[in-house]
């Protein structure tokens, strides 16, 4: 059975104020809806995960908090690692957590971007762009190596927005994942969604 991979960018956070470290940044207004929509869309297209590994800065761990409104409590482990990652060290952690099939991980960019490109194009460079909250599923072939382009492809699901989300008029859509989005993937975007393609599913939400 195919590993899930989830690798949850934190949400907005407000910039460093005088003599605060970049460490205990915490989320904007924004940055808590985007991550309590984030959680609510991740109820319905992710699997449970049987562990979380969460980057220690404030505003990761905060986003954390905001998606676990939606989904419940869930097993988080903090990984320190995670605050200053590249691809390599990303890779390192998920090998560390074999006997979790599935794996939600929270962190930050370029690192998140960077390895969901190695892991569904096959190359670092490919990355283009991951939002704040934004929101990648990657299925993995179970007990198989971390190596380029390893992610399998997604099987389709409903395109359609949670129903708890269609209701209002901020409502997150969901694009289609056999294509790439055109939607601006920097700063502000103009659709709900970042890019993506058949070996991934992807979200961000709309602000």
């Amino acid at each position: 059975m195919p590993k899930e991979l989830v690798l949850i960018r934190h949400a907005h956070a407000e910039p460093h104020g005088p003599g605060q470290s970049d460490m205990d940044r915490v989320l904007s207004t924004i940055g808590r809806k985007e991550a309590t929509e984030a959680g609510v869309w991740l109820k319905v297209h992710a699997q449970p995960p049987d562990l979380v590994l969460c980057s220690p800065a404030q505003r990761t761990r905060e986003t954390l908090q905001e998606v676990m409104k939606a989904t419940g409590d869930l097993p988080v482990r903090e990984e320190a690692a995670i605050y200053e990652a590249g691809v390599g060290t990303l890779i390192g952690l998920i090998e560390n957590a074999r006997d979790a099939h599935v794996l939600w991980l929270v962190g930050h960019n370029p690192a998140l971007e960077q390895l969901a490109a190695f892991l569904s194009e096959g190359r670092s460079g490919e990355a283009r762009g991951m939002p704040p909250s934004g929101t990648v599923v990657l299925r993995l072939p179970d007990d198989a190596a971390i190596e380029p382009g390893v992610a399998e492809p997604m099987p389709r699901r409903s395109r359609s927005p949670p129903a708890a989300m269609a209701s209002t008029a901020s409502a997150p859509t969901i694009a289609p994942i056999h294509r790439y989005s055109k939607a601006p993937i920097r700063g502000r975007a103009t659709a709900c969604c970042c890019w993506m393609t058949a070996r991934m599913r992807c979200w961000r939400a709309c602000t």
